[in-house]
């Protein structure tokens, strides 16, 4: 198996000089749009918790203390790292569980499945670019309105809170779950929610919206700008929605464009031959790159605060 190498420098704030279109929908067939993405999203709000994690109404989206989301993408090849950790305040995870104070760490490790076959074709092996979502698109589930999204991914993801792992179920992907994943999904898309009530509506723009209709949907912007983190377990649970008996949501409403990472992606190849001490040593990896990342943002945070004094 090829190592998994991380630099142990921080991630620079400035902006990269990269072309990736920030406010502005494009298309599939626009010629010249990149497919890697490097992104940090920060001001991350929670969306609803067991038993509704997409709160239409907006009365569960709530804002937390802290929060990123950095993200390493190659859709040409389907590979790349992404890494989500922010604080919470308080939240039901599943029916039984209910986290206070603690901080959740995502990571996005795969993307798509062992085997290519079995794949949904709007995944594009697991990393899509430059398409419609949700709504009455006919790709994913139409838990939202139709949304642009610049890119999708779907794939296997750890999550932990505080230092545990949040493991999943016995099963995934249809094999044995050495090593306790979740699925994951990601999106980084239109403003589909009022960014200050958490709200979506239908067309109308006063009714919220009903999945029911998956065509009578709105965004309250077309804009790039809305990072999407949801992780869940296989196992269903028709008392939750979706009717799994996880269902993370949260989304991040501020971004900016940051240096490629000095990494080599980990691949389904790789992941057939992996021992347990090499998982071992990947996890702590991506746990220590979340780590220096989270003590960037901290320090960024109160750079602000001290300026705004």
């Amino acid at each position: 198996m090829r190592k998994l190498t991380i630099t142990l420098f921080i991630v620079a704030l400035a902006l990269a000089a990269l072309s990736l279109p920030s406010s502005s929908r494009v298309t599939a067939q626009d010629d010249d749009q990149p497919t890697d993405f490097h992104l940090r999203g920060t001001a991350p709000q929670i969306i609803g918790q067991y038993p509704d994690s997409f709160n239409y109404d907006g009365s569960q989206v709530r804002p937390q203390e802290w929060g990123f989301f950095e993200i390493h993408f190659d859709a040409e090849a389907d590979l790349g790292l992404a890494i989500a950790r922010f604080s919470v305040d308080e939240h039901a995870l599943d029916a039984e569980t209910t986290i206070e104070d603690a901080v959740v760490t995502v990571i996005y490790l795969l993307h798509g499945m062992a085997d290519a076959n079995t794949m949904p074709a709007y995944w594009e092996g697991g990393i899509a670019d430059y398409l419609d979502l949700h709504g009455d698109s006919g790709a994913e589930a139409p838990v939202l309105p139709t949304i642009f999204n610049n890119f999708g991914t779907w794939g296997p993801t750890l999550v932990f809170v505080n230092d545990e792992q949040y493991s999943g179920d016995e099963m995934f992907m249809g094999q044995e779950n050495t090593f306790g994943l979740l699925m994951g999904h990601t999106m980084w898309s239109e403003m589909v929610r009022n960014p200050e009530t958490g709200e979506v509506f239908a067309a109308d723009g006063e009714t919220y919206f009903d999945p029911a209709k998956p065509g009578d949907g709105s965004v309250f912007s077309e804009e790039i700008s809305l990072l999407h983190v949801v992780a869940h377990t296989e196992t269903r649970d028709t008392e939750n929605f979706p009717p799994f008996s996880m269902f993370l949501h949260v989304n991040f409403y501020e971004f900016e464009e940051i240096e490629p990472l000095d990494i080599e992606y980990l691949s389904w190849e790789d992941m057939a031959d992996i021992t347990p001490e090499a998982w071992e040593e990947l996890v702590a990896g991506w746990l220590e790159l979340a780590d220096q990342i989270e003590a960037e943002v901290l320090a960024d945070d109160g750079e602000e605060a001290e300026d705004e004094s």
